[in-house]
């Protein structure tokens, strides 16, 4: 099994859970791979063995692509990450600083929040059917949502169905909430809705963590 755990764009480092150390080895990335990026949104399906990459900022400024890297085992017990681009239709608006997910047992990439250009902050939601048409898809949300933010932190549990976007920053003022959504529910009929499950929190406060990004 391979554990994702740092994308460098054009080089990849994973750490291989098989054997005891732990060891990190460098994966030979060959096809169509992503520009260097700083801080585009990343996830990991587990069941196709694939690293996925949407926007980011490069030098030339945010982006809205995605790629997929598809890690296979090559000669001399090496790893290839055989990237794609992938022309998707709909795309949300370029941004970097997102929260981002795989949902494992729907087979959807997730995005949220994040900074787009002229320091536009996004709060909305976005997923990508890694098994559909190649296009991604707005949540249509009722109720409450978190504040437009970017730098949170959140994602979702390899094994789980929440998707969580905590604390974070925006405009002058950093946040502390967290808020949760079933990630299950945004490919079918059912509403959409965030839940808060924390904060806020003041900076000097002991019951939970203070206002960060």
């Amino acid at each position: 099994m391979v554990v994702l755990s740092a994308v460098l764009l054009i080089s990849i480092q994973v750490i291989l859970t098989q054997g005891v150390p732990l060891t990190w080895r460098e994966v030979t990335g060959v096809g169509s791979p992503p520009p260097p990026l700083e801080l585009p949104g990343v996830g990991y399906y587990a069941a196709r063995n694939q690293i996925i990459v949407f926007g980011g900022r490069s030098a030339g400024g945010n982006t809205n692509s995605l790629y997929i890297c598809t890690l296979q085992s090559a000669v001399n017990n090496t790893e290839v990450c055989n990237w794609a681009r992938i022309s998707a239709s709909n795309s949300p608006p370029r941004r970097f600083s997102m929260v981002a997910g795989v949902y494992e047992k729907g087979g959807l990439f997730i995005i949220s929040t994040g900074e787009g250009s002229g320091r536009t902050h996004f709060n909305d939601i976005w997923y990508f059917d890694l098994n559909g048409d190649n296009s991604w898809r707005e949540v249509e949300v009722q109720g409450i949502t978190p504040s437009v933010r970017y730098g949170s932190v959140g994602g979702i549990h390899h094994e789980g169905d929440i998707f969580s976007v905590s604390h974070g920053f925006a405009s002058l003022e950093r946040t502390s909430h967290t808020f949760f959504m079933k990630a299950r529910s945004l490919s079918d009929s059912r509403v959409k809705r965030w839940v808060q499950a924390a904060g806020p929190f003041s900076s000097y406060e002991l019951t939970g963590p203070h206002p960060r990004c």
